[in-house]
């Protein structure tokens, strides 16, 4: 059976090369306000640990 790429090596490249320069740090690892969003709605006592 041959071996089989699923991550192009731009994708791969984008994986273990981020970002360095301060805009793109800002873009890829700021949550949005949508992603504040769905982490409000799961949290909750059930998710609590201890």
């Amino acid at each position: 059976m041959g071996h089989r790429r699923i991550l192009t090596g731009e994708q791969i490249a984008q994986l273990f090369d981020p970002p360095t320069d301060r805009r793109g740090i800002i873009r890829h690892y700021t949550l949005s306000a949508a992603d504040l969003a769905m982490i409000r709605r799961g949290r909750g006592d059930h998710h609590r640990l201890g």
